[in-house]
């Protein structure tokens, strides 16, 4: 390795210059870049700030440090420190003037947790498609989104964090072989969703020019609390750790006094009495509508469904989902889940989405209906356990995925592309990991499952066997991505097909060991059943107001 020198307009910046574990071509690598004033002491809480700069020469050949989280991706739990806002830039060619396409990546983690850790989002494989990656840092959980109504508490930080990243972008990114004015905005899981926020915010307009919304949206049930629910949220957390008040100021005070890792503990203890309340609480802090402040500063004004009939900017869009989404809700024990298959049983109308907007009475009826399509009239159990996995999978993602899809085919035709993710391989992450837990063969790709074919997942032995399928369809989803970025089509030499959506004219690209496309919304039976209860309980489905 090399040691490389950047002048960039806080200050000198050293990476280095090593070999593409691909390719073995040069990449350049510039890691723990800090793009905002680190948010310690009274900064807990609020909006980023600009960062000061520097004196002599930044070392920025090891990662930054990661925002306080239990870090379920290497289990690292109560790790972090409020000393996180950094970002990793990656690129092949350093040359002034080089102007390659730039793809910013926000990682998922449900708001809760997550970073761009190289181990597991190695850029060597992108990188190898000829563009600048760039992957950001945010603050999660309570540190980036609680919401008191206050100026220095008004929520949303961790997408003012991602704002401000691109900002750095726009001011650094020619400094290191990019292009300011061809930046594609990718993200998976909460990262796609906050992308969706983003995308509907006009302050962020002329700050990236494509978007990517792998496994998320701001409309999914688990994307979006009311500010009340925010608030009390905090308030819990407060009193947990010993604080008598519920006055917003005096929280505010009490939560910046508290050691940064006391904040977790109490955050899973309220998820937890959620749980055993019956409540379906995913996660405790997540985008909320903003209080204070002037409304065009706002960044979150409304709910998701909302904000979403204003005219959304006209850049080309792609979004999708995996074949098996629900997967991920198997991260407990055989055990456990069993457990998890009582309650379900017991409490079944907690599947019904709150845009119904159901009394207990309308409740009973659309779960009636709901069970009875996915489980006939079979016992909840892991004999039915497939069909489980296909309820949550819509109830987190596809719902979500449906009206997001819907809404910018409609405001913006021909601009917007769908895909399903459905190849099933060694490079399948999570759903490898889960089959050997339960000893099961479960059909379909889980959630988070294709970051493995983009990314160089090292820490769980991300190898591109040549003339492996793997390799050939990691190929493919790396060439439709980065030509996506470098021109918003995305398409290989060998498949040009995969067309937009408009109007009336639905599709999606089917990505498994071929590539193929087929009309319609994915899952096309579940996706009309969906459309018929809507119908018949709460006619805004796909109208733009659920």
């Amino acid at each position: 390795m090399t040691e490389i020198i950047i002048n960039t307009e806080l200050g000198q910046i050293k990476g280095v210059q090593r070999s593409n574990a691909l390719t073995n071509a040069a990449l350049y690598s510039f890691q723990g870049i800090p793009y905002a004033a680190p948010p310690v002491g009274d900064l807990r809480f609020r909006p980023p700030q600009a960062h000061p700069g520097w004196e002599g020469t930044l070392d920025a050949t090891k990662e930054g440090g990661i925002c306080v989280q239990n870090d379920v991706m290497l289990g690292m739990f109560e790790s972090g420190s409020d000393d996180c806002l950094y970002l990793n830039v990656y690129s092949p060619c350093i040359t002034a003037g080089a102007n390659k396409a730039v793809m910013v990546f926000v990682h998922g983690g449900g708001f809760t947790f997550g970073h761009p850790a190289e181990v597991f989002y190695g850029p060597d494989w992108l990188v190898a498609k000829d563009v600048v990656l760039v992957a950001i840092h945010y603050r999660v959980n309570i540190f980036g989104f609680l919401n008191l109504g206050l100026e220095d508490c008004p929520g949303n930080v961790g997408l003012r964090d991602i704002m401000a990243s691109l900002q750095w972008v726009q001011a650094n990114i020619s400094d290191f072989g990019g292009n300011p004015n061809n930046v594609t905005l990718f993200g998976e899981s909460a990262g796609a969703a906050s992308i969706h926020y983003l995308l509907m915010v006009p302050s962020t307009r002329g700050l990236f020019h494509r978007v990517i919304m792998q496994s998320g949206s701001a409309l999914d049930s688990w994307a979006f609390h009311t500010a009340e629910d925010n608030r009390d949220n905090g308030v819990a957390v407060a009193k947990l750790l010993g604080c008598q008040s519920e006055d917003s100021r005096s929280v505010l005070d009490f939560l910046k006094s508290q050691p940064a890792l006391d904040l977790l503990k109490p955050q899973e203890q309220i998820v937890a009495a959620a749980a055993k309340s019956g409540k379906s609480l995913v996660f405790p802090f997540v985008p909320s509508v903003e209080c204070t402040g002037l409304p065009e500063n706002r960044l979150v004004w409304d709910t998701p469904a909302v904000m979403l009939k204003q005219k959304l900017p006209s850049i080309p869009f792609l979004c999708g989902l995996n074949s098996q989404e629900g997967i991920i809700m198997l991260k407990q024990s055989p055990g456990a889940l069993t457990k998890v298959f009582d309650s379900l049983d017991r409490n079944f109308e907690r599947t019904v989405p709150n845009n119904f907007h159901a009394d207990r009475a309308k409740a009973k009826l659309i779960a009636a209906e709901i069970r009875q399509f996915y489980f006939e009239d079979r016992p909840i159990d892991m004999g039915a356990i497939n069909r489980y996995l296909d309820l949550y999978s819509d109830l987190l993602f596809a719902l979500g995925h449906y009206e997001t899809l819907f809404s910018y085919s409609q405001s913006n035709p021909g601009q917007g592309y769908a895909y399903l993710f459905s190849y099933e391989g060694d490079l399948n992450v999570f759903k490898n990991a889960v089959q050997m837990m339960y000893d099961l063969q479960i059909p379909g790709a889980s959630h988070v499952d294709e970051l493995g074919y983009l990314f160089c997942v090292t820490m769980m032995g991300g190898v591109l066997k040549p003339g492996s399928t793997e390799e050939k369809v990691s190929e493919n989803i790396r060439t439709l991505w980065t030509n996506f970025a470098k021109n918003g089509v995305p398409n290989t030499e060998t498949f040009t097909s995969w067309t937009p959506c408009s109007h009336n004219d639905i599709s999606y690209l089917d990505i498994g060991s071929t590539l193929s496309t087929e009309q319609g919304f994915v899952f096309s039976n579940r996706f009309a059943f969906w459309k018929n209860l809507y119908a018949s309980y709460q006619a805004n489905f796909l109208k733009g107001n659920l």
